[in-house]
C-alpha cells in the first residue's frame, strides 16, 4: 500500500508510510536532520496521527512506540535507534 497523508481539522494522518519517508517530513516541518543507525529502521512502517503543531519529542515518542524505535537528539540530529 502507499503512503497516504492526509490533513483533517489539523492533524497529520499517515497510512502505512516508511520511517524514512516519515523522517523527510519531518525534517522539513521541524528543520532538524534525522539519522538512522540500522538501515532496516528506514524500512519500518507507520500508520498514525498527530497534531501539526505537536513538539517534536512528543511526535517521536508517538512514532518511536508504534514502530518500536527510539528517537535521541545527538548534537543537532535526531538518531533513531531499535528498541
Amino acid at each position: 500500500a502507499a503512503a497516504v497523508v492526509a490533513w483533517v481539522d489539523g492533524v497529520f494522518r499517515f497510512e502505512d508510510i516508511s520511517l524514512e519517508d516519515l523522517a523527510r517530513r519531518l525534517e522539513r516541518w521541524y528543520d532538524v536532520p534525522f539519522s538512522f543507525r540500522e538501515e532496516g529502521l528506514k524500512r519500518r512502517r507507520f500508520s498514525g496521527g498527530f497534531h501539526r503543531h505537536e513538539s517534536l519529542e512528543r511526535v517521536s515518542r508517538l512514532i518511536g512506540e508504534v514502530v518500536e524505535a527510539r528517537f535521541r537528539v545527538s548534537r543537532d540530529t535526531i538518531v533513531v535507534e531499535a528498541r
